[in-house]
């Protein structure tokens, strides 16, 4: 998504402190090992040569959110084990999935298995994962409902690469097979964020579901919106490869809903392209993207979005809060969720 939207990190800062604070702080009890300091890296807490400073490591956004939520119900010191378990499974995630998706940029700076290579990434991610689930048993009783979120984020990712691997032309190969994935890759880990902060303020079925329903359709529509920015959005505010989905050949939901608008000559271009062994070119991608953009498929997907951010600023409006509490929960929606414009230049 957007390297530094100003609105979301300034909602999210008083609460991003706090996690931040307590993974370093975790961190700091472990072996003096390089492996360690990639993490430091990571996160943005050190530089490549491990020397300790403090650059731009993400929005810290289903931490943030977690507390935040939290913290309207009162809440807040009893949320941060969850939300940093929450912030550090989530960078594990995405330390192993530079390596999955041979992303060599994230957040503006080089990835961690471009750094040090493919096997320190991988063995590196590992640790992490086992450093969250230490937080996760600190987090009393959302442990079980996290580790249940977290092991779906896993199975996302499995779903992925089935995805990924499945011919464009396959008819299994379709928007709903893309829900599933998007469902328990992206979507699952935002509404336990949200649903989180209700387990650990008591509060009671109606309410966790109503913070569930928030969560879930905030992420939905942040996924859609991620393969808009993917396509179409500027690599200097996304700090990541441009156009790296389409070089994987991901089947984001605006290639999608290209392929089934195609006439059978274009579907059969399409097809070969997405067939072929190894990245797609420059001029493929090019030509891709021409498509796109005389397709509707920033209109489509674009309108999914705006239909999952009425269901999540819904949701967050029949939440027991007062109107200024609901009206920031409201304000993250719209943050989160830029409309990209088609400005680019794709040559």
């Amino acid at each position: 998504m957007m390297k530094e939207p100003k609105e979301v990190l300034q909602i999210f800062k008083p609460f991003s402190v706090l996690v931040e604070q307590e993974i370093m702080r975790v961190l700091e009890g472990c072996p003096r090992l390089l492996m360690y300091d990639m993490m430091r890296y990571f996160f943005g807490f050190a530089d490549e040569k491990g020397t300790p400073t403090r650059v731009y490591g993400g929005k810290r956004f289903r931490s943030g959110l977690c507390m935040l939520i939290a913290d309207m119900f009162g809440k807040k010191n009893k949320a941060l084990q969850a939300a940093s378990a929450i912030e550090t499974f989530h960078n594990f995630t995405l330390i192993h999935d530079d390596i999955e998706d041979h992303d060599e940029f994230r957040r503006g700076r080089r990835t961690v298995w471009n750094v040090w290579g493919i096997n320190h990434g991988i063995n590196t991610g590992d640790a992490q994962l086992i450093v969250a689930f230490r937080m996760l048993a600190k987090a009393g009783e959302t442990r079980d409902f996290l580790e249940k979120k977290f092991l779906e984020v896993i199975e996302g990712q499995f779903l992925d690469f089935t995805l990924t691997d499945m011919a464009i032309t396959d008819e299994k190969a379709t928007e709903t097979a893309y829900i599933e994935v998007i469902r328990r890759k992206t979507v699952a880990l935002i509404g336990a964020a949200a649903q989180a902060a209700g387990i650990v303020a008591k509060q009671p079925t109606h309410v966790q579901k109503l913070l569930w329903t928030y969560g879930t359709e905030l992420g939905y529509a942040y996924q859609m919106c991620d393969d808009l920015v993917s396509i179409w959005g500027d690599p200097t505010m996304t700090g990541k490869t441009k156009h790296n989905d389409m070089y994987e050949k991901k089947k984001t939901l605006p290639i999608l809903f290209l392929y089934n608008i195609l006439s059978s000559r274009e579907q059969k271009m399409l097809g070969n392209l997405y067939s072929k062994t190894g990245k797609l070119s420059e001029k493929e991608v090019a030509r891709i993207i021409k498509l796109l953009d005389a397709s509707g498929a920033y209109e489509y997907t674009r309108a999914k979005i705006e239909n999952h951010a009425k269901a999540a600023k819904k949701a967050a409006y029949a939440l027991p809060f007062s109107e200024k509490k609901r009206a920031t929960l409201s304000r993250i929606v719209d943050a989160l969720l830029p409309d990209i414009k088609r400005t680019c230049d794709h040559s």
